[in-house]
């Protein structure tokens, strides 16, 4: 049992990780977009335009029901 927890601990690390490294990406392509404009290619521009469907897709409803969910799992992590 002690292995699986520590290799679920791994795994967790590791995709935190990943997480990470495509966030940083990310904002890359977005300062390089920010930089260029329409010029900086056309893998740039379509990943700028995935955000800007992903933004609009997102609601306010979506939003606070996420603002909830952190709020709530903050609450419990403090009295654990």
């Amino acid at each position: 049992m002690k292995d699986l927890i520590e290799l679920l601990s791994v795994f967790r690390n590791v995709l935190f990780r990943v997480a990470e490294v495509g966030a940083a990406l990310l904002g890359i392509i977005v300062i390089f977009f920010l930089l260029l404009g329409a010029e900086s290619g056309p893998y740039v521009i379509s990943v700028i335009e995935n955000i800007s469907h992903i933004i609009d897709i997102v609601t306010p409803q979506a939003l606070i029901a996420l603002a909830l969910v952190i709020f709530g799992y903050k609450i419990i992590k403090m009295k654990s």
